[in-house]
């Protein structure tokens, strides 16, 4: 009977583990794929010029299955309508750029995201 308990309990020890390096690897898969993403759309902010702007805006939107952003928005104006309009369009330009990991699933993510406009970013 002792032994038995034994083997439950190391068992269940391994499972517990095994599941917990299993979500480990999703969450920094997860975390990976935001900064691609968030990556994605700084390469692309300058795309229409606006070399010379300064500020940010905060953005959100909703990240689709197969990548592609939706229900884009702005959250927080920048002050400057040429900054806020720049950083939607890096966001769709960025829309289906970066391939979703199939480890973080299907599920839509919701992200708020700041697009920062400065010198030596």
């Amino acid at each position: 009977m002792f032994f038995l308990k034994i083997y439950g309990f190391r068992e269940r020890h391994r499972f517990y583990r095994e599941e917990a390096e299993k979500l480990d690897r999703k969450r920094r898969a997860y975390l990976r794929y935001l900064d691609e993403v968030d990556d994605a759309i700084h390469a692309r902010r300058l795309d229409g010029g606006g070399s010379h702007l300064i500020g940010v805006a905060t953005c959100a939107f909703t990240i689709d299955k197969d990548g592609s952003f939706r229900d884009i928005f702005l959250v927080k104006t920048s002050g400057t309508a040429e900054l806020d309009t720049s950083a939607l369009r890096a966001v769709r330009a960025a829309s289906a750029v970066v391939r979703r990991p199939d480890i973080i699933g299907t599920e839509p993510i919701h992200v708020s995201l700041q697009v920062k406009y400065q010198y030596s970013l």
